[in-house]
């Protein structure tokens, strides 16, 4: 799987900038209550279950605010594109959006930290999806994920996760879904 073949090359490379990073870092711990940051994203889902023919990749620009110390309400805008097909229909499609999440910080220490999020929004597509679906679809989103200091005030943030998306049934006649695991980046700056 190309996601565990991307993930033994870049855990390495964490370690060796988590073990870089510490002369540049801050005295707090990470992500205090009241912090505020921005962030750039990129996710790559590989499609799971009946949908092991279609990828989707997602870049997204988003704000998050932490509410208490270590956990933080995240809001983006995203957009979002579907390859590949399924029972040889064409399942390529695009997509905007907006998704909203929590994550949790459950271990912070000041040079890095491991988080779970979770989080729901709608996308609207171009066109049908998956196919034999709708064009206004929900995203919901689940996963785990490592922050690092990489300067005394950007972080990247490495993550696993669940993408789930579908028309949550009674708008067509089934509910197709799309469902795919993969991996995501993010780049984030205090402001």
């Amino acid at each position: 799987m190309k996601c565990l073949l991307l993930l033994q090359i870049v855990l390495p490379l964490l370690s060796l900038v988590l073990a870089t990073s510490t002369q540049a870092a801050a005295e707090r711990l990470l992500y205090a209550k009241g912090e505020k940051i921005t962030y750039l994203s990129a996710a790559r889902y590989e499609g799971i279950t009946d949908n092991k023919e279609i990828d989707t990749t997602t870049v997204s620009l988003g704000r998050a605010y932490y509410l208490t110390d270590g956990l933080g309400l995240y809001g983006e805008l995203l957009a979002l594109a579907a390859r590949g097909e399924r029972s040889n229909i064409d399942a390529n499609a695009e997509g905007v959006g907006v998704f909203f999440a929590l994550r949790w910080h459950f271990i912070r220490s000041r040079h890095w930290g491991l988080f779970m999020n979770h989080g729901i929004g709608p996308v609207l597509f171009l066109d049908e999806f998956p196919p034999g679906g709708t064009k206004l679809n929900g995203l919901i989103q689940y996963g785990l994920g490592m922050s690092v200091r990489i300067h005394k005030s950007r972080l990247f943030h490495l993550g696993i996760r669940h993408s789930h998306i579908s028309n949550g049934k009674g708008m067509v006649d089934k509910n197709p879904t799309f469902d795919g695991r993969g991996i995501y980046f993010e780049m984030t700056q205090p402001f």
